[in-house]
């Protein structure tokens, strides 16, 4: 990653079909042709699925996981809600590696179970929200349903078995996949959702306020 970087938020979004940068439709987008300012905007270094809502992002500089793990980063996915047609997702943490600047492999799935029996904001037992790593080298997560904070730590020898590592699902639906019926938000709905936040938001050229 670059410091300073323009990566497109919140105007452009990674569309893994396409494999590009598009214009989003809050800003004038038309569901997935237009690219518009996002043609001049950085690429992504790594892609996740769409929805999960990552919330937290923490790198590893310690030493008490395995050394696979040193200088990666950890990413606490809030879990989706509007992901239908297809099945809710998140409500876990996964660990992306990197190599200094760049990804070094697909994210792998850290942490899961939290949302308990069914993945959906309003019967999730748990929803990561925050990251931390303690000086000893531990991990916390913390949760915003029941308030609990989790603490990770490492207790195997050196080696690490790398088949033991599941890989996030791809960022691309894949055909067949589980159809979730729609969803709506755990706080619900209002007409006026989000009205005074969009008349603070800037006009992309090319759109209007009304597009916004």
């Amino acid at each position: 990653m670059k410091a300073n970087g323009d990566y497109g938020w919140p105007e452009c979004y990674h569309d893994a079909f396409q494999q590009r940068l598009v214009l989003a439709p809050e800003y004038g987008g038309d569901g997935g042709k237009a690219i518009g300012p996002c043609a001049n905007k950085l690429a992504p270094i790594a892609i996740f699925a769409a929805h999960w809502a990552p919330n937290a992002m923490v790198r590893y500089d310690k030493e008490q996981f395995p050394a696979r793990y040193r200088n990666g980063v950890f990413i606490a996915f809030h879990g989706s809600w509007d992901r239908a047609p297809y099945a809710q997702g998140g409500y876990n943490v996964v660990f992306q590696p990197l190599n200094g600047d760049r990804t070094s492999g697909r994210c792998e799935i850290f942490a899961d179970g939290f949302a308990g029996a069914t993945e959906s904001p309003d019967q999730a037992e748990h929803r990561p929200s925050g990251l931390a790593v303690g000086p000893d080298g531990s991990l916390y997560v913390s949760d915003d349903v029941r308030g609990r904070i989790y603490r990770i730590d490492y207790r195997g020898g050196a080696d690490f078995n790398a088949a033991d590592v599941t890989p996030c699902p791809s960022a691309v639906a894949p055909a067949g996949e589980v159809v979730a019926t729609a969803a709506q938000p755990p706080e619900g709905t209002h007409p006026n959702a989000g009205a005074a936040d969009a008349r603070r938001l800037p006009v992309p050229e090319g759109a209007t306020r009304a597009m916004v």
